[in-house]
């Protein structure tokens, strides 16, 4: 019995020792951090998801180049007599009787141009079903196809620039989050020398109150400078939460999993002239290029609507079956 007393406290030390190991939070240094949020974040699904779409219609517009192939089937039961003969001339099984021969034999010659023959206008119900197959093959439609083709392919570029900006824009989101996480725990760590040394300066202050060394007015000064450096220290603490919190956002990382930051980053700065960076940046920008491809788009729209006035010609090819 004593042994197992003994037990306990080593058996709870060591499931407190694996809980403390499993609620440990992970450290991702910055590396990490962006190959993680390209890979997790949702803009950066939806940003290729528009890129397939664009892809998509560039194929969708190159197929209009092929022949299209229809296939339909059509039944029809009637008794007017246009359609009624019409069908049965269709399966090719109209007889004279159809006409109403047997009325115009039956009569008398000076009267057989006057006769309305029954079969022929009062037709019983006949049944049909078409079956019929067409191809139609593109020979020339004024550049519409071509102008199709540009206008998708432009989009695709589009798409694909904007793809890049969201990278950096991303990219950039999580070094000001990365940052904003040590930028902040350097505030928590002068707010906590600060505090420590109010808190200081208040004892001193209350001593030197009690030895009628100083008046009560410099003693509550110096409350009140403590719950000011407080304040400061609560609200460094606060933003470094909420850098942890948009870190996780931009992670794609739910807000309650355990997290961590590496070292400290520093970007270099960029080397040339400014006239030369902002050219750079107006050539290269992927939001300016975007836009550019946009544009190129809306042109090549401007192409289809012109080619509607173009003539065009197409050759069909078709083939009809009619049964009963």
């Amino acid at each position: 019995m004593i042994e197992k007393q003994a037990l306990r406290p080593l058996l709870l030390g060591v499931m407190l020792a694996m809980l403390g190991q499993a609620a440990q939070a992970e450290t991702l240094d910055f590396q990490q951090c962006v190959e993680r949020a390209l890979s997790q974040n949702p803009d950066m699904e939806v940003s290729q998801a528009q890129i397939d779409q664009a892809q998509a219609a560039v194929r969708e517009a190159k197929a209009n180049h092929l022949p299209k192939v229809n296939l339909s089937m059509t039944g029809t039961y009637t008794n007017d007599a246009l359609n009624a003969f019409g069908l049965k001339l269709s399966q090719r099984q109209a007889t004279f009787g159809d006409f109403g021969a047997g009325e115009f034999f039956s009569k008398p010659m000076p009267d057989v141009l006057s006769v309305a023959p029954d079969d022929l206008n009062h037709p019983g119900n006949v049944g049909n079903v078409n079956t019929r197959i067409e191809v139609l093959v593109p020979i020339y439609n004024g550049g519409k196809v071509e102008s199709y083709v540009s206008q998708a392919r432009a989009y695709t570029r589009a798409a694909q620039a904007g793809d890049s900006h969201a990278r950096q824009m991303l990219i950039k989101q999580v070094l000001m989050a990365y940052q904003g996480v040590h930028s902040a725990r350097a505030f928590v760590a002068v707010g906590e020398q600060a505090q420590a040394a109010s808190e200081e300066y208040v004892r001193i202050t209350e001593r030197l109150q009690q030895q009628g060394m100083a008046v009560k007015s410099d003693y509550l000064s110096a409350k009140v400078h403590l719950e000011d450096v407080k304040v400061q220290l609560a609200r460094a603490r606060n933003a470094e939460a909420a850098a942890l919190d948009q870190l996780h956002l931009l992670l794609g990382m739910p807000l309650d999993a355990p997290l961590d930051v590496g070292p400290s980053v520093m970007p270099l700065p960029l080397q040339g002239e400014l006239p030369e960076l902002q050219q750079k940046a107006k050539d290269g920008h992927p939001a300016l290029q975007a836009m550019r491809h946009q544009l190129e788009g809306v042109t090549a729209n401007v192409d289809v609507a012109r080619s509607g006035l173009r003539p065009q010609f197409n050759v069909m090819l078709r083939q009809d079956w009619n049964d009963e």
